[in-house]
């Protein structure tokens, strides 16, 4: 939860986005979720990094954040290192 207004939240996501390199997949303003192709590491395997943002009251939202990997059940690791770099570079 941020103390923020979610379209501010919103822009400051696909900054985040653009830092890390992450091409935007997927923008639904409606359903206020963003969708990216993210990568991490050895083998750029691409995984799929969703986050949605929830209005919660006057100039609140919530943030919802996943990560899923595209090419095997298991990821080892790799999606919460996905939203721990993610949460490393997002600011407000």
């Amino acid at each position: 939860m941020v103390s923020v207004d979610c379209e501010t939240t919103a822009r400051k996501v696909y900054l985040t986005f653009y830092y890390l390199g992450w091409s935007r997949s997927f923008s639904d303003s409606t359903a206020n979720s963003i969708e990216a192709r993210a990568s991490w590491g050895i083998g750029r395997r691409v995984n799929d990094f969703l986050v949605r943002l929830t209005p919660s009251g006057k100039d609140v939202c919530m943030i919802d954040l996943r990560s899923a990997s595209r090419h095997a059940r298991r990821d080892l690791g790799v999606n919460l290192l996905l939203i721990d770099k993610f949460m490393d570079r997002f600011t407000l």
